[in-house]
């Protein structure tokens, strides 16, 4: 690993770091910050999924003078908007899915993704991707219903 690689996913690591836990003195660190460290920050956080963490802890370190560049924060806001967009579109998704279900007596549990982003400071902030759910040993029942194989 190249050493501006590394310095690159130590400041990232710094930024999320600062936006769970602003206590720590993180700031510092990030008020001296490039225009390609900032970009390299937003990539990391892009892979990682927690551009809304990092996009928080942006809104924290504002009063620190520690700020992306403009055409950066523009591109990671516009990006944070995307993920509470389709963070509400599945919430609808799944409280028709869960109706659906139930009208056929089955209960169905939200597993990983969607379910832990109720932990995150700003749920809607936390990226989804696909839906995972159980149903309690009923799978098959499950995915009968949905090929309309069903009841």
């Amino acid at each position: 690993m190249s050493h501006k690689v590394y310095m690159t996913e130590q400041r990232f690591l710094s930024l999320l770091h600062y936006g769970i836990s602003p206590k720590h003195n993180d700031a510092a660190s990030l008020s001296s910050l490039s225009d390609e460290d900032w970009r390299g920050c937003m990539q990391q956080a892009g892979q990682q999924s927690v551009l809304g963490l990092c996009l928080d802890a942006l809104d924290k370190l504002k009063s620190n003078g520690a700020m992306p560049p403009r055409n950066v924060l523009i591109k990671w806001i516009g990006s944070v908007v995307t993920l509470e967009k389709e963070y509400e579109r599945q919430k609808v998704f799944i409280k028709e899915l869960a109706s659906f279900f139930s009208k056929h007596g089955l209960k169905m549990v939200v597993m990983k993704g969607y379910g832990l982003s109720k932990l995150y400071p700003i749920p809607k902030h936390r990226g989804n991707g696909d839906l995972d759910v159980y149903f309690c040993g009923k799978g098959q029942y499950a995915d009968e219903l949905i090929k309309g194989e069903g009841h």
